[in-house]
């Protein structure tokens, strides 16, 4: 059973999907698509309204946890005490080392020496701790300025980015209290206000966390699963993204771009030279790798650069290690036996890897969609208590929270079909047009002169509406 199944009705969504294997020369990756129904529109509505209606219920409840009101806190005041940096300090020392430069340390304060595999320095220096360092005002920076001019007030959008993962609301609710606080112009950011894209603001926490809960629920469907070709693949380390690689048996075409395109050629009838369809096709590979593109054994058994051809399962290594261990071998030395062969645990606490609609992770699955669930509910807390949240119409910019259009949004993202959905510029803002059987969006900076809505199925040419219970009209 879907998660929160009793408050939202995930019936509605999946009702209105349908599984699609387009053919071999098709470039595009089998998925869940939009049926089209009479009633898609309504049905759909009517899940995104009970969706966040249920998550406001919850962040209700969840805010009576912690004072109802907090005091102004001074630029002095303790906000990270030593019991919450510890709790922190293995992602934050992830996403800090990602920063670092040759062989800087990843906490930024020393060098690593020789022989030292991990950094022993404090992830959070003594001075990001305090309320002052919570206050550093966000700079509108020029191009390629962002971390020079911003790159202290980002490390703290970070530690609250790492907050919010962990569930350390008292201490997030603390610095919402100041009033001087940057978090909501923190919302949606890129580095540099040309380059589009908002992929440094925390909203990514609430797209990702959106992105999969809705993703494994739909698909938390047995009955239906059992006739899937294949499914979406889950839990891949992150070489398996890469297009520079065969099956070890000679080229994949899908991974040949002159062979692809000499296919896709000669399938459509027109001649097999010319680059009409390579940067389209390239795009798409760009963005979507060979997710849902190739059949799933056929995609665990591409031989990739600095990868395994084979992921065990936790009790295959449980296994393997009681084996080494039998023949004499002492654990350290099991271990790194072990490592070296490639032959280590699963990053998850998947039973079985690549799977987590398996019934041996049904547990699992069960404690992640919870961690999902619980993470969108403090989001949406943390968004209230900035005064962000909103159900007035236009899309999340500036400093407002609709949580309407991104549960949307995240569902188009999911499920609209690439082959009907054609994405363009136009003067009014980006369009996503061409058959009316998908899912529409339409946004500009007038908004005054209407949006067509997520989830429309009507052909063009109607007379102005007002849909998705939203105030502002809907031009068609």
């Amino acid at each position: 059973m879907a998660h929160q199944a009793h408050n939202i009705p995930w019936h509605l969504l999946a009702s209105n999907l349908r599984w699609e294997a387009p053919g071999p020369f098709d470039n595009f990756a089998t998925n869940l698509y939009p049926r089209g129904k009479p009633h898609q529109a309504n049905d759909l509505n009517r899940f995104v309204d009970a969706f966040v209606r249920n998550l406001d219920e919850h962040a209700v409840c969840e805010r009576r946890k912690y004072p109802e009101k907090y005091d102004i806190p001074q630029p002095s005041d303790l906000i990270l005490d030593e019991a919450t940096v510890r709790k922190i300090a293995p992602t934050v020392r992830r996403w800090r080392g990602k920063w670092a430069r040759g062989s800087e340390c990843p906490s930024g304060v020393c060098n690593l020496r020789d022989g030292l595999e991990a950094c022993e320095c404090e992830p959070i220096p003594s001075e990001e701790r305090f309320m002052s360092a919570f206050l550093r005002p966000l700079v509108d920076n020029e191009c390629y300025q962002f971390y020079e001019e911003n790159g202290d007030a980002f490390f703290n959008l970070e530690v609250v980015k790492t907050l919010l993962l962990y569930g350390e609301m008292d201490a997030i609710l603390r610095v919402c209290a100041h009033p001087d606080i940057c978090l909501r112009r923190w919302f949606s950011r890129a580095p540099c206000y040309d380059t589009g894209g908002d992929d440094l603001g925390w909203n990514l926490i609430c797209y990702k966390m959106l992105s999969v809960y809705i993703c494994l629920n739909v698909a938390w469907d047995e009955s239906v699963l059992a006739t899937f070709p294949h499914r979406r693949f889950f839990d891949m380390d992150s070489s398996r993204e890469s297009l520079e690689t065969n099956t070890g048996n000679g080229e994949h075409w899908l991974l040949n771009r002159e062979l692809h395109r000499r296919r896709r050629y000669k399938f459509k009838g027109y001649p097999a030279s010319g680059d009409l369809l390579s940067s389209s096709t390239d795009r798409y590979k760009e963005d979507h790798g060979l997710y849902g593109r190739v059949p799933i054994h056929e995609f665990l058994d591409l031989w990739l650069p600095g990868a395994g051809s084979h992921k065990p399962s936790a009790d295959d290594t449980h296994a393997v290690r009681s084996l080494l261990c039998s023949k004499g071998l002492p654990m350290e030395l099991a271990l790194k036996v072990m490592r070296l062969a490639d032959y280590e645990p699963p990053r998850s606490k998947h039973n079985v890897p690549h799977d987590p609609l398996h019934p041996s992770n049904r547990e699992e699955l069960g404690n992640y969609l919870k961690y999902c669930w619980q993470t969108l509910v403090r989001c949406y807390m943390m968004g209230k208590e900035l005064g962000m949240n909103t159900t007035e119409h236009g899309y999340n910019s500036g400093e407002s929270i609709n949580w309407k259009v991104m549960v949307a949004r995240t569902i188009i993202r999911l499920f609209r079909h690439q082959r009907e959905g054609k994405a363009k510029f136009t003067s009014d803002g980006f369009v996503v047009a061409k058959s009316p059987r998908t899912w529409w969006e339409w946004g500009g900076s007038d908004w005054s002169r209407g949006r067509r809505i997520p989830f429309d199925v009507r052909t063009i040419g109607g007379k102005s509406l007002c849909a998705y219970r939203f105030t502002y009209p809907i031009k068609y």
